[in-house]
């Protein structure tokens, strides 16, 4: 938001914009995992229960956990700018849900597509950088195959998997706002504003 602006800004900014909106985008992340995911896993469970009552059922059950799958999707990007909404528009938890459903509406598309490009390459970027660590924690536990070495398998997994959520969250937020401001600049020619106030 402060690029956009052209002002540069450091940590101590952010975290002093960011500090006082923590709970509400804790909130936020849980009601929208529970709209996006729980959509998805009420289809399957649907679907595995009547899976269990009648074979037949089944062919009911299979479509049904499809269309949870595409709903389960459908709410993930519709919801995906209420972060950045929430942080830069100092909006509430239900301004900020509805905001972005304004703001994705109409370019649903173009959003998941972005979305899912960022996810490929933050999971690209993030296996690479868990590499390293499998790799010498692997050899060790070939050379040395016993519960020590294992452990350190796994310690130094937990770790690789730390490094690279440190340095793809970053990434996969800036691009959440990037694409936020993207979309007020197209459906709301935040760009046109921004420029009458620069002269």
């Amino acid at each position: 938001g402060k690029a956009v602006l052209g002002h540069p800004t450091t940590f101590a900014e952010v975290w002093r914009q960011v500090r006082g909106r923590i709970l509400a985008l804790v909130g936020l992340a849980l009601l929208t995992g529970l709209l996006s995911f729980g959509a998805l896993a009420l289809g399957i469970g649907l679907a595995v229960l009547l899976g269990f009552l009648s074979p037949w059922l089944l062919f009911l059950g299979i479509p049904l956990a499809i269309g949870a799958a595409g709903l389960g999707v459908y709410l993930y990007v519709r919801l995906s700018l209420a972060p950045a909404v929430l942080v830069l528009e100092r909006s509430g938890i239900r301004t900020a849900m509805r905001r972005s459903g304004v703001l994705v509406k109409g370019d649903w598309w173009r959003v998941f597509g972005i979305l899912l490009l960022v996810q490929v390459i933050a999971a690209f970027v993030s296996s690479v950088l868990t590499v390293p660590f499998l790799l010498v924690a692997g050899i060790n536990a070939v050379a040395n195959p016993d519960a020590g070495s294992f452990t350190l398998l796994f310690v130094v997994s937990q770790i690789g998997g730390g490094v690279a959520t440190l340095l793809v969250a970053p990434f996969a937020a800036a691009a959440r706002g990037l694409l936020y401001v993207d979309r007020r600049m197209r459906a709301e020619g935040l760009d046109l504003s921004l420029q009458a106030a620069a002269r």
